[in-house]
């Protein structure tokens, strides 16, 4: 007889969902892989992607299908390495515990209610955490979000009142400091080696290739439950197994991809390499006599997004010497033209001037001053109707650099241009 009732019920729920139908035997999988462990430190549950912390209390409310909620919630954070991710952030002086577990949250939750999953009810009597606008985005971007939203939400304070006491995050915190805060449902505590201590870089690689196995393994327990291929694995699944077997790519990499592809593999000592103040070879002998970048202004481009334009526009000119890149400023109109090489970095926007937005002046602007370029980089979150678009697709190839964030469905959010490649940029990484 089982002497922990609750882990009775949780064990039960592992089982319905290994035996379940459509993706669930996924979730049981990697859930069977996960030690039960009791305490009274979380109101809820948590992982660490080795174990399931739970209140015995709470499970105790609940029916097996929403344990099973509980499994398929903490497996999502698991997949998606939330309990890396943090690794990477509670360090900033700034890193608010609350929040993170939020933002982990609202992408994980938007998942499984859209499934048609049923949430247990919470100890508080709170609804659990979501907000259907951060549908697909990842949990680093929600969290610097959420942290923006909180600090302008406190300015307001700083006049009249002063703003509520915090207490700063340790700064050298041990699990127990991430298990006492863990969100509203099932929290997550940063990844662990096998004693149960927050993981450094060697045991996070042994938990990336051990995942690795239980992703493949999941994956296959999935086809076999549905008796077919990979092609019928529901979407968010594939995109799992991917992100665990294939080398992870961001829009760094394409605009690298980018700027490698239109130079020549030349290399001189001849350019100091400003990020390092040393020499180093670089290259710089171009295809192209200058780099062509249109930088949207408008009204819907917040400060942040602009000075993400500048540091790649910056990142573009440390990797690459020797290079010149005009810069043509638009709104409605192409209103300014600045010229950088290597020896700006890194350079800021003191000129934006805000206004509507039309793509055709800048366009034109370029047949204008002569430009031959032999690719645009437009920078924009693409918030324009159609009619702003030049009517004649350019004779170079367009890469339109959008910072607004997709749809949860994969589409653009605003508009889809007529021709070029579009790259998502995020503007919170």
């Amino acid at each position: 007889m089982e002497a922990d009732p609750a882990k009775k019920l949780l064990r039960r729920a592992r089982t319905m969902l290994i035996l379940g139908d459509g993706d669930e035997p996924f979730f049981g999988s990697i859930a069977m892989g996960l030690d039960l462990i009791p305490t009274t430190a979380c109101p809820t549950a948590a992982t660490d992607g080795k174990r399931l912390w739970y209140n015995n209390d709470w499970i105790l409310t609940l029916n097996p299908q929403q344990a099973m909620f509980v499994f398929e919630h903490e497996v999502l954070h698991i997949a998606f390495k939330h309990g890396k991710l943090v690794l990477e952030i509670y360090k900033e002086t700034d890193f608010d515990q609350k929040l993170w577990q939020q933002a982990c949250d609202h992408p994980v939750n938007g998942i499984l209610l859209k499934r048609g999953r049923k949430p247990p009810p919470l100890p508080n009597g709170n609804p659990i955490v979501y907000d259907p606008r951060f549908d697909g985005m990842s949990a680093f971007r929600v969290y610097r979000m959420l942290l923006k939203e909180k600090k302008d939400f406190l300015k307001q304070f700083e006049a009249n009142v002063e703003p509520p006491s915090e207490v700063p995050f340790p700064t050298n915190p041990n699990v127990d400091d991430f298990i006492k805060d863990t969100g509203n449902l099932g929290g997550i505590i940063p990844t662990t080696n096998e004693k149960g201590e927050i993981a450094n870089d060697e045991d996070l690689d042994q938990a990336e290739k051990d995942f690795e196995m239980v992703v493949m393994n999941s994956a296959r327990v999935l086809m076999k439950a549905l008796g077919s291929d990979v092609g019928d694995i529901p979407g968010f699944v594939k995109e799992i197994i991917e992100s665990h077997t294939q080398p992870q790519r961001t829009y760094k990499d394409d605009i690298l991809d980018i700027m490698e592809e239109i130079t020549r593999d030349d290399y001189s000592w001849a350019y100091p390499n400003k990020k390092y103040d040393i020499y180093l070879p670089s290259l710089h002998d171009l295809v192209l006599a200058e780099l062509v970048v249109i930088v949207d202004s408008s009204g819907s481009v917040s400060q942040t997004e602009l000075e993400v334009y500048a540091a790649e526009i910056s990142g573009i000119l440390t990797e690459f010497q020797g290079l010149q890149i005009h810069v043509i400023f638009h709104h409605v109109q192409a209103y300014h033209i600045e010229t950088y090489t290597s020896d700006d970095f890194p350079i800021s926007f003191g000129h934006i001037i805000s206004g509507g937005t039309d793509y055709k002046h800048a366009y034109k602007r370029i047949e204008e001053e002569g430009y031959e370029p032999k690719v645009i980089l437009h920078f924009t979150d693409l918030n324009v109707n159609k009619s702003s678009y030049p009517e004649k697709e350019p004779e170079f190839p367009v890469f339109w650099m959008n910072t607004s964030p997709r749809k949860s469905d994969g589409s653009l959010r605003h508009s889809r241009p007529p021709w070029g490649t579009v790259i998502d940029l995020d503007p919170y990484i």
